[in-house]
């Protein structure tokens, strides 16, 4: 995390070029996608087929973003919790 903040420092007036992301790539990868916006929609049909708007694209990514958060604050739970501890089950 420290070298995280300290990368974060030193690059924060750089802008992210989403189209480097690589998350980004492999969403268009598998998923045909348009480059427009169309209102509040997730997906289109344009000549028969279903297309994906940027809308779906970065609903996507930040739900990766949010399992990727849960799965790491799993081992955080498990240190500040007894539970299942052979410590805190009571003599029989």
């Amino acid at each position: 995390m420290l070298v995280t903040g300290y990368r974060m420092i030193r690059h924060r007036n750089e802008h992210l070029d989403p189209e480097k992301s690589a998350a980004l790539r492999l969403f268009r990868r598998y998923v045909p996608m348009t480059n427009n916006f169309h209102g509040q929609r997730f997906l289109i049909r344009r000549d028969g087929v279903l297309l994906a708007t940027p809308l779906l694209a970065v609903l996507v990514l930040v739900e990766a973003t949010d399992i990727i958060f849960a799965v790491d604050s799993i081992p955080a739970i498990f240190a500040v919790t007894d539970w299942c501890s052979p410590r805190t089950r009571s003599p029989s």
